[in-house]
């Protein structure tokens, strides 16, 4: 399970397909705390021993002004 902490509420909902995983598939998206900030967990299915990359690119959630989240700090895992 990967946590996504946004640092603003969202007007549009994280969609599921803005989550971008390499070497395995993503799913079970659910917000956890819904705010000033938002909290969502989702869970990363490996889909073979190596780096297991996790992206949210810019532009795949908005602000109630209307901007653009910026892309997220890229997360990895390494499995053996």
């Amino acid at each position: 399970m990967v946590n996504i902490a946004l640092s603003e509420s969202s007007w549009n909902v994280l969609d599921i397909s803005k989550i971008i995983v390499g070497n395995g598939t993503v799913s079970n998206l659910q917000l956890l705390a819904i705010g000033y900030h938002e909290n969502w967990t989702v869970d990363i299915i490996p889909s073979a021993d190596g780096l297991v990359t996790v992206d949210i690119p810019a532009g795949a959630v908005q602000d109630y002004a209307g901007n653009d989240n910026i892309a997220a700090t890229q997360f990895s895992r390494t499995l053996i």
